[in-house]
């Protein structure tokens, strides 16, 4: 049976001939650490608020008053983590480049990369002062992981001539903690007919959770559909096919790894 894994697909994952066996077998263990967190910066439009840059929401974005040299935007983790990787979503707020690449557009970014312990006394971590590409969506994976509580984005040049804007800051790596307990079974809603296309789920909350991921397919062994929950301990999974029986299970995850649900639970 040929599948698509997508299992946490916004999480790095492994190059090819790294995948491992079982439920998430190509992920590289390294978690999302930023969903949320408290942060602060250099400036905000009123209208996009510091925290769309933490929401995983694509739609949404924070942007500082000015796209100057200096604008900043920092984040506190909470506590020290594992930092392995960055990737910063740059927003387009108010860009004047056309839809004609043009050199007066000046179509790049530059920014730097700085991490602290204390929110106070900073140090490089990315510097990326020099770059020439346009990289929107920058994607940056150290040579060596390093622990850290505090993060900050330092504005050099913004592409396009708009403001400094971020539509998602995200840092990957790992609380340097428990995973999860385990989710206990799911209670699964479908209409009785054997047309409907969708099913409702809802599941106890696990204890040291932050995130779930809904697994379902046609057999308790072949599971290959999964959708990711970040906020609650319910779903409603639209993609299901009338007439055929399908099997559910939760998996509980936090910043320091996935716990796989151990009860599956079927419904028509």
């Amino acid at each position: 049976m040929l599948y698509t894994d997508t299992y946490l697909g916004d999480l790095p994952q492994c190059g090819v001939g790294h995948r491992k066996a079982g439920p998430g077998g190509n992920l590289v263990g390294w978690m999302l650490l930023s969903h949320k967190k408290q942060a602060t910066a250099s400036s905000v439009l009123p209208e996009h608020p510091i925290e769309h840059a933490f929401d995983e929401n694509i739609k949404t974005w924070w942007s500082a008053k000015t796209g100057d040299k200096g604008e900043w935007l920092a984040m506190d983790l909470g506590k020290p983590c594992r930092i392995n990787a960055v990737q910063v979503n740059f927003a387009e707020q108010d860009v004047t480049a056309q839809a004609k690449r043009r050199p007066e557009d000046e179509l790049y970014h530059q920014y730097t990369l700085e991490i602290s312990d204390d929110g106070q006394r900073w140090k490089m971590l990315v510097d990326k002062s020099a770059n020439q590409r346009d990289v929107p969506h920058d994607y940056v994976q150290l040579d060596q992981p390093i622990v850290s509580r505090h993060l900050r984005l330092i504005n050099i040049h913004m592409a396009g001539h708009g403001k400094f804007a971020v539509r998602d800051l995200r840092v990957f790596g790992s609380g340097l903690g428990k995973p999860p307990a385990v989710a206990m079974a799911p209670t699964v809603k479908r209409p009785a007919d054997n047309t409907a296309v969708q099913a409702e789920i809802e599941w106890p909350a696990a204890d040291g959770a932050t995130g779930y991921v809904v697994r379902w397919g046609h057999a308790k062994d072949k599971l290959y559909h999964s959708q990711d929950v970040r906020n609650g301990t319910k779903a409603v999974i639209s993609q299901l096919t009338g007439g055929l029986d399908y099997w559910f299970v939760v998996d509980s995850s936090n910043d320091s790894g996935v716990t796989f649900g151990r009860e599956v639970v079927g419904t028509r």
